[in-house]
């Protein structure tokens, strides 16, 4: 009864703590199923049997779940993969029996746990999203979690990230249970079972956490109350076969906020299924650009190396070789100093310089630095959903200058290593985008891979009325162009006295106003496109713009969408036009010998109406509609 009274009162403490989160700033739960196990009684065969049949139900509604499995060192002898990092977490929930689970830090009995009662944890929404990646070479493991809270939380020390290295199937720790294959067995907290203290956070503010583990010395393969040594030994079985899961908890409360497993980053080298496109512009001459597609076709050998041959627009340009420690070396055969070039070093740890090769001035081949690594190596998402490692470098005129491992630069391609400060005849290059087995991995976010270049722009108002505002619009063609905003500016304004202020032109006398058009980045990538129109002024007319006149009353004005145009007796009236504000013609009448005219169904507006008389006059003015 004790214990149905403890947890009774931490699922009402966690519903007071969520109340604090608004519906529209939770994120989705990850439930943490921590799980305590051994192979050293039948029963745990039991638990893992029926657990594994839950998961199972869960995957196919979303599978929003974290699992770790801590292997105990009872009943009997327990379990070889007992860690003393495993018995803090024992000690921390004080589990007495196994096999057990503590699902959000909340007891529960694994051999009678169901899919209802996850999913019933699964809806309880989080304030706060955890998520990450790591990575693991040779034995070392390397992770980033990255924390984002959607409200404020203050809970200083207690609130810690915990980081755990889990082996997803083991096989060798089999003993008494007659249970033959073990899944997400913790391996290593990340520095420890203590967690990280993460202290108080804010809003919407991601914090990073990385961590480093290294596995020491050989497999061990303990016997009955033997307990690994992380210092001189481990008990991982397939290095492939590692994950890293967090989670964020109170260890005053034990409240999870949330956890995940962290994604794998991609074992990047450069794939000889690459291609990418990459620009060309100069400091110089602003008109200048060039795109040229890269591919990998074929191979040769060059000097007794194997080499993949890399084409541009489908032209041989160069190879490249990527040796067993993922360095990039390209064989230039033609323009300045023909030879072999250290492009990329891929193979990155801490500490490390990673260089590259350049012609020098006395014909030789000379290296520089192009960063030294240490904690700003970081992991990213691309476009196919992996991450990949990269490092950033500096900032240019297009952002972020990052070198991404097994792509390259981003802003410099894959050949040109600066981007700013350009070359001395001021070329500039930049990665547009990059795939792998015709798969979009990367698009640079400034520049658009997929580009369509604006060919003309229609529908432009050719006519206005001096004192009268005219809104300048048009079609950019075709249809599907990259970028289609047009900004107005006056080109020449004669004798009208033109202005534009937000796209609204603006004149006071007759004649002939150019306006150009501009597109930015409309002709190509970084490249505006500009086309001029020529609008004609008309003058006022008789009446001057003033609202009602001997000749010509419009009321009610300003209307409600329909107003009464009675003439003057005698004037002499052939057609009676209204544009709106653009110049465009939206009603036209043959009003010969009539007196008067309704006109309905206006929108909203100002509009100018045009009365032509027999003696080719015009009389001008406004209405408006409210």
């Amino acid at each position: 009864m004790k214990k149905y009274l403890l947890l009774t009162g931490l699922i009402l403490f966690f519903h007071c703590v969520y109340s604090q989160c608004d519906p529209s700033t939770q994120v989705p739960r990850y439930t943490l199923i921590e799980g305590f196990t051994s192979c050293s009684t039948p029963i745990c065969l039991n638990g893992h049997i029926n657990l594994q049949n839950v998961l199972t139900q869960n995957d196919a509604q979303g599978g929003k779940y974290t699992l770790i499995k801590y292997q105990m060192n009872f009943p009997n002898n327990g379990d070889p993969y007992y860690t003393l990092e495993g018995g803090v977490r024992r000690d921390f929930y004080n589990v007495t029996v196994v096999p057990w689970l503590h699902v959000d830090s909340s007891g529960e009995n694994e051999l009678t746990f169901t899919n209802a009662k996850l999913l019933n944890y699964q809806s309880e929404l989080s304030c706060m999203e955890v998520k990450g990646s790591f990575s693991v070479k040779n034995k070392t493991v390397n992770a980033t979690i990255h924390i984002k809270p959607t409200i404020d939380i203050n809970e200083g020390n207690n609130l810690r990230l915990f980081m755990a290295i889990v082996e997803k199937e083991t096989y060798k720790n089999t003993c008494t249970s007659g249970q033959n294959r073990f899944v997400q067995v913790m391996k290593k907290f990340m520095p420890d079972a203590e967690g990280i203290e993460i202290g108080n956070l804010t809003a919407n503010q991601t914090i990073t956490k990385k961590q480093t583990w290294e596995f020491k010395g050989d497999y061990a393969f303990l016997g009955p109350g033997q307990i690994v040594n992380h210092e001189i030994e481990h008990t991982v079985e397939n290095f492939d076969n590692l994950e890293v899961v967090a989670w964020v908890q109170n260890i005053a409360t034990k409240e999870v906020y949330n956890s995940c497993t962290a994604t794998k980053e991609t074992n990047a080298t450069f794939s000889k299924k690459s291609s990418w496109k990459e620009i060309t512009t100069n400091l110089f001459d602003s008109t200048f650009f060039e795109i040229n597609t890269f591919s990998i076709k074929g191979d040769t050998i060059i000097n007794g190396n194997n080499y993949s041959k890399i084409y541009v627009n489908d032209k041989y340009y160069s190879a490249f070789r990527e040796t067993d420690d993922n360095r990039i070396y390209v064989y230039r055969s033609n323009g300045f100093q023909p030879g072999e070039y250290l492009t990329y070093d891929f193979d990155w740890y801490p500490g490390k310089k990673l260089y590259f090769h350049y012609p020098d001035e006395m014909g030789g081949i000379d290296s520089a630095v192009l960063v030294t690594l240490g904690n700003n190596i970081d992991s990213i998402q691309l476009l196919d959903g992996k991450y990949y490692q990269y490092v950033k470098i500096g900032n240019s005129q297009l952002g972020p200058e990052m070198l991404i491992k097994g792509i390259g630069k981003n802003t410099g391609g894959f050949f040109n290593h600066t981007l700013g400060p350009p070359l001395p005849n001021g070329d500039q290059y930049a990665l547009l985008c990059f795939f792998i087995d015709d798969i979009l991995v990367y698009s640079n976010p400034f520049l658009n891979c997929s580009f369509v270049a604006v060919t003309e722009i229609i529908d432009v108002p050719t006519t206005a009325v001096a004192g009268i505002p005219l809104e300048l619009s048009g079609t950019a063609l075709p249809n599907n162009a990259t970028y289609q905003d047009i900004v107005w500016n006056i080109y020449d304004a004669g004798t009208t006295g033109a202005t534009i202020t937000d796209n609204i032109l603006n004149t006071a006398n007759q004649g002939t106003v150019t306006v150009t058009a501009t597109v930015k980045y409309g002709a190509t990538i970084g490249i505006v496109y500009m086309q001029n129109f020529t609008i004609e002024v008309e003058s006022a007319g008789i009446n001057d713009f003033s609202q009602e006149n001997a000749n010509i009353k419009v009321y009610p004005n300003p209307s409600n969408h329909s107003v009464i145009v009675v003439f003057a007796e005698g004037l002499d009236v052939d057609i009676f036009e209204i544009y709106d504000r653009k110049g465009r013609l939206v009603q036209r009448y043959d009003v010969r010998g009539k007196s008067a005219i309704e006109i309905q169904t206006l929108a909203t507006g100002i509009y100018v109406y045009s009365a032509s008389l027999k003696n080719k006059q015009k009389i001008t003015s406004k209405i408006i509609v409210q």
